[in-house]
């Protein structure tokens, strides 16, 4: 889930930016900006193999925030005791990363679609977690 209310370019929101360079903002602009990261992926995988190097740059990242106390504001995933309804899941969210770990600090504003797509998100990765630790 990709909170476009929340996106922002150079300060400003995603939609006034696209607005200001002659772009047409709205489902195109957005299916265009998630293609090209798809396939950015896809050129990156072709020429090493695979997308590993920018996973261990996120943790890296992650590490050195919290091994210097940073209070880095990162998206990563921690079980939160409730999204949207949701108990006890585990959903990346904005985090202040720091020597303490992780945590939520204000809960993300959405609009209506997001926030739907949000506990869609939810439900998949609690039925999926709890899927896995009933076979164990």
């Amino acid at each position: 889930m990709i909170q476009w209310s929340g996106a922002t370019v150079c300060g400003m929101p995603l939609e006034t930016f696209l607005t200001r360079h002659g772009k047409e903002p709205g489902s195109a602009s957005r299916d265009l900006i998630v293609r090209s990261v798809h396939e950015a992926a896809k050129l990156i995988k072709a020429g090493k193999g695979a997308t590993h190097y920018g996973i261990a740059s996120a943790i890296g990242r992650i590490c050195e925030a919290i091994v210097h106390d940073m209070d880095l504001i990162l998206t990563v995933g921690i079980v939160q005791a409730e999204v949207e309804g949701v108990p006890d899941v585990c959903v990346s969210l904005p985090m202040v990363v720091n020597g303490r770990g992780a945590r939520l600090i204000a809960y993300p504003e959405l609009d209506p679609v997001e926030r739907e797509a949000l506990l869609g998100s939810a439900r998949i990765v609690k039925e999926a977690t709890e899927s896995v630790l009933l076979k164990r």
